[in-house]
């Protein structure tokens, strides 16, 4: 599902495919409402053929109803901070599974962290809120010295979640 939560027509979600696939999204989740297709290059139309990504993979898929705006990038996650000399070094990998993205931190000393994809500061999240909620480009997350076990859970458009539990 991908989720408008400013209600403006600029929909977002994330989306595992297991091998490359052709979709289409759709205003409500049967084919019974407006299906939206592939249009100009970066775009959609509701007369366009199938949209498709090229290998299997987790996608940020953007789409626009109002300017029909669409992209589709894929992503791997890791956690960068302090601890990694913000991307200064390579950021700890998480590894995809059961619809969730995993790993172990350790940091040696209190550190400030963020989720990122891709290794590039293009998309990534923080807690604004201090509520458990990821924003994009939100407030860095602060935990102490010590080995954390991370979730981070981008299966509900618009509310990403997450968890760093101290072992």
């Amino acid at each position: 599902m991908l989720a408008s939560p400013a209600k403006d027509g600029n929909y977002s979600g994330y989306v595992y495919f297991s091998a490359a696939s052709e979709f289409k999204l759709t205003n409500q989740p049967d084919w019974a409402g407006t299906a939206y297709g592939a249009g100009a290059a970066g775009k959609i139309s509701t007369s366009g053929g199938n949209l498709s990504v090229a290998s299997a993979g987790y996608y940020l898929i953007n789409a626009n109803t109002v300017t029909n705006d669409y992209s589709a990038t894929k992503t791997t996650w890791g956690v960068v901070g302090a601890f990694s000399g913000w991307g200064g070094n390579p950021d700890t990998q998480l590894t995809y599974s059961n619809g969730k993205w995993t790993g172990t931190l350790v940091l040696g000393a209190e550190s400030e962290l963020k989720f990122r994809a891709n290794s590039d500061w293009g998309i990534n999240l923080g807690d604004d809120g201090g509520d458990g909620v990821l924003e994009g480009g939100g407030a860095n997350l602060k935990y102490g010295a010590g080995t954390y076990n991370v979730v981070l859970n981008l299966s509900n458009a618009g509310y990403y979640t997450y968890s760093v539990t101290k072992q």
